[in-house]
């Protein structure tokens, strides 16, 4: 009858062990996912691809319009003449 308490209480121990790290783990994720340092938009940038030859000088999203900003033929830095054009999209139905 000993063996089997012995045995017992060595899961018992294992269990609570590793049950309250598990638990501070969990809290730990958890402030971090408040305070907002797990929050996505820090790690990914605001992007307006187009396709090749197209650039996206600006952007700007707002519930009622989509203004885009494009150019083509030339890189925003290079020396030859661009051609910008605006772009407004209004009267958004999304689903």
């Amino acid at each position: 009858m000993k063996t089997f308490n012995r045995k017992s209480q060595a899961a018992m121990e294992f269990l609570m062990t590793y049950g309250w790290a598990i638990l501070v783990v969990l809290a730990a994720i958890a402030a971090l996912a408040y305070f907002g340092v797990l929050s996505p938009e820090k790690f990914l940038p605001e992007k307006c691809l187009l396709a090749p030859g197209l650039a996206c000088v600006s952007h700007k999203i707002e519930p009622t319009q989509i203004t885009l900003i494009i150019s083509h033929g030339c890189l925003p830095n290079a020396s030859c003449q661009q051609a910008l054009h605006v772009l407004i999209i209004r009267q958004l139905h999304l689903v």
